[in-house]
């Protein structure tokens, strides 16, 4: 399974597994149809 870098406000790429997205929804933001989702994300590993 290869690894998706996800780099959160700059803080440099950690590695995640791709786990899956949710349901694809409608929603409206000021006013302006969008599409919402979420995406799960498992850490590979930790630095500490």
């Amino acid at each position: 399974m290869e690894t998706v870098p996800v780099d959160i406000d700059s803080t440099g790429a950690v590695e995640h597994y791709f786990r899956g997205i949710s349901p694809i929804n409608d929603d409206t933001d000021e006013g302006f149809p969008i599409k919402k989702f979420s995406v799960t994300l498992q850490l590979r590993r930790e630095f500490i």
